[in-house]
């Protein structure tokens, strides 16, 4: 039997094209892989104890390079340790990468209703759009008085009760947000407000946590009845979901009917209901607004803490702190934000304290869709871990990482890939918008505390030091574990200028 050309062309044609087909496919395969990672074990896959996690979860790219991934049971992870990629996959790829990782604990708690967990919605621009009214740059010449009274407070609450130093740190951003973000003046350390605002950072804290609750790791548990074993966190996100709803909506009734009557101080809602009425969804206004407390409190309460156990432990740089606000302001001023510039080593201390021990060590995200990085395939709802540790700790650019050397950044060309408060605050479109304010925050605090105070080991019955240890506790936000310290002011003239500065602010 004779075969046409028509009839070799038929079947040659299917059979090249599947010969092509594999080709591709098999040079898909040698451009295309899996991200490396350290072995896994079955079922669990990668094993990490929670202490010092994000230590733990840096150690892998000593072998595998900066962008590594981990499987931790059925959830794929993907790590990244360097500023470079964090940029490329949240800012360049935004698109993609800025969806926060579900957490089935905080939906179940109804912290999913605020902007920190809105998907890339109209609710999530107005939620960044609303708390920017009250934490961007431009804002805060508005509450700058606020930011003054709540700094000279805490110190004149270091003045009266100084072994209570923890205890200060924590109701100074509390305080300070209830002011800006509803207009609420606090009256003392028992007021109901601050009772339940710490209690509404504690239980968003421990909800969003990756560790706390194994619902957020196997959602289907949500599933199972309250009363059966394991099921009693039903029953907490119940009362905590309660407890966060009267919070939240208290809160917002109060401001809504000063403004009816014509009394509201200035604040952040106070201006959305007066100057952009209809503007925002009522309950966008709501959970946006209390989640300014969760975004900036804890955070607030690690850095400065952190800065307390620095100035205990490296009395040399307190010292060289001391002559520099000394030489530049003098005795007869406390210093502002407006000093940044001027104070360049104080300015260094607040980003080494950042870069020591972040306070928000890990972020986590999930991307949306396939996507390949530098040929490595990134699988749809991965997690994908940004790791600030790692990034604040990298021995090529740091080599003495551990050490707490804040002239380490008048060594350094200093630029968006190094300068903590452009990493630590995060990258893309969910990075904090609250930097400017954080940043003016600790400047003021952290050097008014130089200025009037002494810090120093505590003593023990035979007037030993207590040198505390560098411990931090292992939970999401990170802080030091709590430890002794004696704080005392400079001078009888620093004691007189805390209290007639907070005289002069009230």
């Amino acid at each position: 039997m004779s075969y046409s050309l028509f009839d070799l062309i038929l079947v040659a044609t299917p059979l090249l094209a599947g010969l092509l087909l594999l080709s591709v496919w098999q040079e898909g395969r040698r451009r295309v892989q899996e991200i490396p990672g350290p072995k896994r074990w079955p079922v669990v896959g990668n094993y990490f104890s929670p202490k010092r996690v994000y230590e733990q979860f840096a150690a892998p790219s000593n072998e595998f390079g900066p962008i590594f991934g981990l499987k931790i049971f059925s959830k794929n992870m993907v790590m990244v340790t360097s500023v470079p990629i964090a940029r490329e996959l949240l800012e360049s790829r935004s698109a993609i990468y800025s969806n926060r990782l579900p957490q089935k604990m905080a939906e179940l708690c109804g912290f999913q209703e605020g902007m920190l967990f809105q998907t890339n919605s109209n609710k999530l621009r107005q939620g960044r759009k609303l708390v920017s009214m009250g934490l961007a740059q431009r804002q805060l010449e508005r509450y700058s008085h606020i930011y003054s009274v709540h700094t000279a407070t805490f110190l004149a609450n270091l003045l009266e009760s100084p072994d209570n130093f923890l205890h200060h740190i924590r109701k100074l951003p509390v305080g300070l947000i209830l002011e800006v973000a509803y207009g609420y003046k606090v009256q003392g350390d028992n007021d109901p407000m601050i009772l339940r605002s710490e209690e509404w950072v504690e239980h968003f804290a421990k909800a969003t946590s990756v560790t706390d609750f194994l619902v957020n790791w196997f959602p289907i548990l949500e599933h199972i009845p309250a009363w059966f074993p394991g099921g009693g966190f039903k029953k907490t996100a119940e009362d905590w979901r309660r407890r966060a709803n009267e919070f939240s909506w208290d809160a917002y009734h109060a401001v809504h009917s000063a403004v009816q009557r014509g009394e509201a101080p200035h604040s952040v809602i106070s201006s959305v209901l007066t100057d952009t009425p209809g503007q925002y969804d009522e309950d966008v206004i709501v959970y946006s607004a209390a989640q300014i407390m969760s975004g900036g409190a804890d955070t607030t309460v690690c850095t400065l803490s952190t800065f307390m156990l620095a100035m205990v432990l490296h009395p040399e740089v307190q010292q060289r702190a001391k002559a520099e606000i000394d030489r530049v302001l003098g005795p007869n001023k406390l210093p502002t934000a407006d000093d940044w510039d001027e104070l360049p080593y104080i300015a260094s201390v607040v980003r080494e304290v950042i870069r020591w021990h972040p306070a928000v060590p890990l972020l986590f995200r999930n991307n949306t869709e396939d996507d390949v990085y530098n040929g490595y395939v990134i699988k749809k709802d991965s997690m994908i871990v940004t790791n600030y540790w790692a990034m604040l700790h990298n021995k090529d650019i740091f080599p003495d990482h551990r050490a707490f050397r804040p002239e380490r950044w008048s060594e350094v060309q200093l630029d968006k890939d190094i300068d903590p408060f452009e990493i630590a605050f995060g990258f893309g479109r969910r990075s904090c918008p609250g930097k400017a304010s954080a940043k003016e925050l600790l400047f003021t605090v952290i050097a008014s505390v130089l200025a009037t105070f002494d810090i120093n080991c505590a003593k023990d019955a035979h007037g030993n030091d207590i040198v505390p240890k560098e411990e931090f506790t292992d939970v999401a936000i990170v802080g030091p574990i709590p430890f002794k310290c004696l704080i005392t002011p400079r001078s009888e003239h620093s004691r007189q200028l805390i209290e007639d500065t907070l005289q002069s602010l009230r």
